[in-house]
């Protein structure tokens, strides 16, 4: 079985400890001793993250149930950093039913992941496992490049990652890192995915304090909570 790139952790309410890359953290979550030490994911008989240990992932409705382990998907896909060979795909098949089968519903990706090759597995293995369909909650991220600089581009690259998923909407959309220029373009675009139903919530990545704090209060003009911040947070470096 491939391993993932990487394992995210949401942190909402709680923060808790990381066992890959990376860790969702919400604004005002109070770091607490973790609940969960990280668990093998072969040779599976049953779940080991059950659905009463999932935490809530805010929205402008209901909230979505996330486990507190989720999957990184960067490696899938991605040629440049992770030497992806599409001949791995029936094993990041396996590697994707592994993880569902243990109770891990959350699965992160991003446009720039492998130029979008990633977005477009995780879409085609949810589908071609059906009890996965209804219960996935897929999180993507929006690359902040230079020549964006409206928040229609916002839009449009959600757009763009709904059609490469196969999706309808998209649980998560983050910004995937900020910029030192009119970072409120980017944040009124989050809000018009929200408006327009194209997300269910929304978040930032690799932010500081400052602009966290910015952001907040930007999207909550508008009635829409900042779900996560994802950043780095590793035991191997």
């Amino acid at each position: 079985m491939k391993p993932c790139c990487g394992c995210i952790l949401l942190s909402l309410p709680v923060v808790h400890t990381a066992v890959g890359r990376a860790a969702f953290l919400s604004p005002t979550a109070t770091p607490t001793r973790p609940r969960h030490n990280a668990v093998p994911l072969c040779g599976l008989s049953s779940p080991l993250l059950e659905v009463k240990d999932r935490v809530d992932l805010p929205t402008i409705g209901e909230p979505i149930a996330v486990s507190p382990i989720g999957i990184g998907v960067w490696a899938w896909g991605d040629g440049l950093y992770w030497k992806y060979n599409e001949k791995e795909d029936p094993e990041l098949q396996e590697t994707f039913e592994t993880c569902f089968k243990a109770g891990c519903n959350l699965y992160d990706t991003a446009e720039v992941y492998g130029f979008g090759r990633s977005e477009r597995l995780l879409g085609q293995f949810i589908r071609q496992t059906p009890v996965a369909e209804d219960s996935v909650v897929v999180a993507s991220k929006f690359g902040v490049f230079p020549w964006r600089w409206t928040k229609k581009t916002v839009v449009d690259a959600c757009r763009a990652s709904l059609d490469r998923m196969g999706r309808g909407s998209i649980d998560l959309y983050q910004l995937h890192w900020p910029v030192p220029w009119s970072n409120e373009v980017y944040w009124d675009g989050l809000a018009e995915c929200v408006e327009e139903g194209l997300v269910k919530a929304v978040g930032v990545s690799n932010y500081g304090e400052k602009r966290l704090r910015s952001v907040h209060a930007r999207l909550k003009e508008r009635g829409i909570p900042l779900a996560s911040n994802q950043i780095q947070l590793s035991l191997v470096y």
